[in-house]
C-alpha cells in the first residue's frame, strides 16, 4: 500500500484491513475501497451522481466517495 503525506509518497507493505485497524476511526474515514482520509484534511464534499461523492482535501486533490462507503461517512461528513 502507499502513504501519500503531504507530496511524499511511502510503500507500507500491509493490507489496508490491517492498517485501518490501527487507525483512530474518528481521525481516519474509508472513502473508497482503497482509500482512507485523514478527516482533518478534507475540506469539502461535492454529492454527485447516483450516490456518489467528491472529496476534496485541503491541498485540492479530488477524491471518489464510493456508495459503498457513503452510508459510514454520511454522519461524519455531515452529508444529506
Amino acid at each position: 500500500m502507499h502513504i501519500h503525506v503531504g507530496p511524499v509518497r511511502y510503500l507500507h507493505r500491509d493490507t489496508l484491513r490491517h492498517m485501518l485497524a490501527q487507525l483512530d476511526p474518528t481521525q481516519f474515514l474509508r472513502i473508497h475501497r482503497g482509500t482512507v482520509v485523514n478527516l482533518s484534511r478534507v475540506r469539502e464534499v461535492h454529492p454527485m451522481f447516483k450516490g456518489g461523492a467528491e472529496v476534496v482535501l485541503q491541498d485540492g486533490t479530488r477524491l471518489d466517495l464510493s456508495r459503498r462507503f457513503r452510508a459510514g461517512a454520511r454522519a461524519v461528513l455531515g452529508l444529506l
